[in-house]
């Protein structure tokens, strides 16, 4: 997209470049309302944000993963919080374990 981190935290309303940045070096993982904004301002597929695999990249028994997302998208843009808080608690559960910090 050729942005700058402050700008495109803007675009996404996000406090500033900071939230960009920590999502950049893996410290912390966008929320799915978050995702679905950069999948619209990008015009990228859901799905290759959370994968990294194009549709062209998918096998048949991706399928299921592409439905889901479909699903979690529907479900987001219906704007209903509680499901939009149950979203995240999935995401959230399914990510993988945060390496501990080291002690110094």
């Amino acid at each position: 997209m050729g942005l700058n981190q402050a700008v495109f935290a803007k675009k996404l309303g996000l406090g500033g470049s900071t939230v960009i940045s920590k999502y950049e070096k893996n410290q912390r993982e966008p929320e799915i309302a978050i995702l679905i904004r950069i999948s619209e301002l990008g015009n990228k597929n859901l799905n290759w944000l959370l994968t990294g695999k194009s549709s062209k990249d998918q096998k048949r028994g991706d399928k299921k993963l592409e439905k889901l997302i479909s699903q979690i998208e529907r479900l987001y843009r219906e704007g209903d919080p509680k499901k939009i808080s149950a979203i995240q608690v999935l995401l959230d559960l399914a990510a993988p374990p945060k390496p501990l910090k080291k002690k110094n």
